[in-house]
């Protein structure tokens, strides 16, 4: 952090220039990426690495690579024609020598795109949704410049901290680990603490990661700070070979007629399934569906999380983890097009959402009181972020 940075109590974070949009800015940040892993290729004297253009690349590399892990929402269009893949290879290839803790971070960030399909689940290859806004997903439309050369410099700003006692955004605060962001598209977004991503919770694990039923978060993106999930946008996160370790439930899915939520049972369709027209096969399969079948056939828990809405089990606000179920059935039946869809079905286990409902609400009410106070604080009520 520069000395600026600790003048000013701030931290640095990935910002989008004003009228670029997340693809128009990774066409212009991974090339620096992909030159920084080239100059540890190339380099046979450290102090060849000293250079002012180096070191910024470096101070850029450290802001970006958080971001791109736990902010940034990958597609496959981002991918094709930002070639983000290359350069994280580049990162980690032990021909490019690159620092041990780069590599190291680069292939975990590159195997997580791997898993996600570099986000197929994520909608429209099109589309380029930006910082979550809404407690569990959403998207902004940005404008589409590509042009105008974005400086190092310009591509993260300071953001200021919050004060380690902050009652909501402090060390012992639901929003630890997040920073206020401002944004050119809405007042503010909520953004990893880069100075906190080592507490970042990994969500590999099968069962209850150190999580109880009924814990509550504001936002999906802070239950994946706590590895209660492992996407920002997408439902099931999980593995095709290993099996699924965590599904979300939506509390308003627009597709009634094929997901249903009967509390200790779930109907949940595959990917697509709403789409597919074919009535006599079913198309597409992602490596996150194929996980929840493995789950049928590993017999290992799904950790189950309801995301706010109107369903009878959903919370008001935010998203809950209501403990682990087993995948028990799938079932192939039609959807409203005609087409041919896979239904799971998941049954609870360790928990019942009827028996301990009235504890989960009790809980959920009582941290959301504490949310609501953020909410007001970064509508600006309250005067500054943090106020």
């Amino acid at each position: 952090m520069s000395d600026d940075a600790k003048a000013l109590d701030a931290v640095p974070i990935i910002a989008l220039p004003p009228g670029h949009s997340t693809l128009s800015f990774m066409k212009q940040a991974v090339p620096k990426v992909a030159r920084l892993a080239v100059k540890y290729k190339n380099s046979k004297d450290p102090k060849s690495l000293e250079t002012p253009e180096v070191l910024g690349w470096l101070a850029f590399l450290e802001t970006f690579l958080p971001w791109l892990e736990t902010d940034a929402i990958m597609t496959p269009a981002i991918r094709n024609q930002s070639h983000i893949d290359i350069a994280l290879e580049k990162l980690f290839d032990p021909a490019y020598k690159c620092p041990a803790d780069i590599a190291t971070r680069a292939k975990r960030i590159y195997d997580k795109f791997e898993d996600e399909q570099w986000g197929e689940e994520n909608g429209d290859p099109g589309s380029e949704p930006d910082d979550l806004g809404s407690p569990t997903a959403g998207s902004t439309d940005a404008p589409r410049s590509t042009t105008g050369a974005i400086r190092t410099a310009d591509m993260y700003q300071l953001a200021r901290a919050p004060p380690r006692d902050h009652p909501i955004w402090g060390l012992k605060g639901i929003m630890h680990g997040f920073l206020i962001q401002p944004s050119q598209f809405r007042k503010f977004n909520y953004v990893l603490d880069p100075r906190y991503e080592g507490e970042k919770r990994s969500f590999k694990v099968i069962g209850h990661n150190g999580l109880s039923p009924g814990d509550w978060w504001p936002y999906q993106k802070v239950a994946l700070f706590h590895g209660a999930h492992g996407h920002s946008m997408a439902g099931i996160s999980g593995h095709a070979e290993q099996g699924a370790w965590s599904v979300v439930i939506s509390g308003s899915s627009k597709y009634e007629d094929m997901d249903r939520d009967l509390g200790d049972t779930i109907w949940y369709s595959s990917d697509r399934s709403h789409e597919n027209v074919d009535p006599v096969r079913i198309v597409h399969r992602s490596n996150m569906t194929l996980s929840l079948h493995r789950s049928i056939s590993n017999g290992k828990p799904v950790r189950v999380l309801r995301s706010s809405g109107k369903g009878r089990f959903a919370p008001t606000h935010g998203i809950r983890y209501d403990g682990l179920y087993l995948v028990a059935d799938v079932v192939e039946r039609k959807n409203a097009k005609g087409g041919l869809s896979s239904n799971l079905s998941c049954a609870g286990r360790q928990t019942s959402v009827h028996s301990k409902r009235s504890a989960i609400l009790s809980r959920r009410d009582s941290k959301w009181q504490t949310s609501n106070a953020c909410t007001r604080d970064i509508d600006g009520a309250h005067g500054r972020p943090y106020a």
